[in-house]
């Protein structure tokens, strides 16, 4: 309970110890006493209803922003941790594991079956590539696309291939790793190789 509401609610029951008190006293001025302190009762309490009111919606406000900082602290450590999988120093695993993916998808359309040896590997990489989309890790364009871009869609992708002459001349690009995202943060950019 709030400080405000418990110093109110002392107020509330000292004034009605002193009407009961009041009361008892004169006879005569009884019935005027009474209705003027049956009025600043009422009135005290609209108060102290209003004031509960009051510290219940601010509890309430306060009890959302720490559940608000809770779910951003834990989508920033799902996002950190999903870029350090993806970083240089651990291989890269989300592309490769997007990258693998397809090789998989490829291999098997044009009529490969894996070994029985090899079988529990292509499904690992299908299952780890199903967990990623089923907790919103997913990929922001695929491998093998290609696309025309200029300088300043460029800054969109890691762009490997020779300089921009201006902001107007397009060049076409070929995806080789598709970039993730996590909601709407950005985990890697999609990285992006020029085609001569």
């Amino acid at each position: 309970m709030s400080r405000k509401l418990i110093e109110l609610m002392r107020v509330f029951t000292n004034n009605v110890s002193s009407v009961a008190a009041k009361t008892t006293s004169s006879t005569d001025s009884i019935s005027g006493t009474i209705e003027e302190e049956l009025r600043l009762i009422k009135s005290e309490n609209a108060d102290l209803m209003s004031a509960y009111e009051m510290t219940q919606q601010e509890l309430d406000d306060i009890k959302g922003r720490a559940g608000n900082l809770e779910i951003e602290t834990q989508q920033k450590a799902i996002i950190d941790l999903f870029k350090q999988m993806n970083s240089p120093e651990y291989g890269n695993l989300l592309d490769n594991v997007a990258q693998t993916e397809k090789q998989i998808k490829d291999l098997k359309a044009k009529g490969w079956e894996p070994s029985p040896e090899a079988e529990n590997s292509t499904m690992t990489i299908r299952m780890y590539h199903s967990f990623l989309k089923k907790y919103g890790i997913t990929p922001m364009a695929d491998i093998g696309c290609e696309l025309q871009i200029n300088l300043l869609q460029s800054e969109n992708y890691d762009y490997e291939g020779s300089e921009f002459k201006d902001g107007k001349e397009i060049k076409k690009v070929k995806v080789y790793a598709p970039g993730w995202t996590y909601g709407k943060d950005i985990i890697s950019r999609p990285k992006v190789r020029e085609i001569f």
